[in-house]
């Protein structure tokens, strides 16, 4: 996927000056051409992180139908900002699994861990419409299940706010992961 993000996060592994798309990147035809080579030698899921934001990229809705032809299991990871309704509609539609990057609650700690002010609120929002449109967990012998995800990064910044994300999360039945 693209390495464009609109987010400017200072621990990202990608680089800050790296965060943009590149004349290297593959063109549509070329990453469904991978894609289908990779379930032709038995790959049951795709992931898309993207080196950016993979919503970002123009060609994630093609890449994710032709995805879905080839009976593959995807799992995107974003970081929400390009989520809106008529969105998390055709991306439950398409049955896939959500990771999103939330890294705290408080939006000043947001906003200093994505490099980027103004957009918690939009991202806060763009939760609760998954809560409302996309997350349906259920329970399988003892088991929760969900498609949704809320991954933190932990820092000296976000370190007091995991406690609250975690607790937010088993309430509601979503997946929580950590990472440093």
């Amino acid at each position: 996927m693209t390495s464009a993000c609109n987010y400017r996060c200072p621990y990202c592994f990608v680089g800050l000056e790296n965060l943009k798309s590149t004349p290297d990147e593959l063109h549509i035809d070329e990453k469904i051409r991978v894609i289908s080579e990779a379930a032709d030698c038995g790959a049951k899921v795709v992931v898309m992180p993207g080196r950016g934001e993979p919503l970002s990229d123009p060609d994630f809705w093609g890449v994710l139908e032709e995805s879905n032809r080839l009976g593959l299991w995807v799992v995107v990871y974003t970081n929400g900002y390009f989520l809106n309704r008529e969105n998390i509609l055709r991306l439950k539609q398409a049955g896939i699994s959500l990771y999103l990057k939330v890294d705290s609650f408080d939006h000043k700690i947001y906003e200093e861990m994505v490099g980027k002010k103004g957009v918690f609120a939009r991202v806060r929002n763009n939760l609760d419409l998954l809560l409302e449109h996309f997350h349906e967990p259920m329970i399988e012998n003892d088991r929760i299940i969900s498609r949704l995800g809320i991954n933190s990064v932990v820092s000296v910044q976000s370190a007091s706010s995991i406690p609250e994300i975690d607790a937010w999360c088993a309430e509601r039945r979503i997946f929580y992961t950590c990472r440093s």
